[in-house]
């Protein structure tokens, strides 16, 4: 089992994030592990997105 960290283009838009959503279900065949990751990914994305 690898792990590596996939490179993610950046969350814009709903589609983006459900489409970083499907894809973590997918990885992971978990949806409460997944869903974790991806609730992460869209904090992730806000923080990233916020004006300093």
């Amino acid at each position: 089992l690898r792990c590596e960290r996939v490179q993610r283009t950046p969350i814009t838009t709903r589609a983006d994030f459900e489409q970083a959503a499907w894809w973590e279900f997918v990885r992971t065949d978990n949806m409460a592990v997944a869903w974790r990751a991806i609730q992460m990914i869209f904090v992730a994305a806000q923080i990233s997105q916020a004006p300093n």
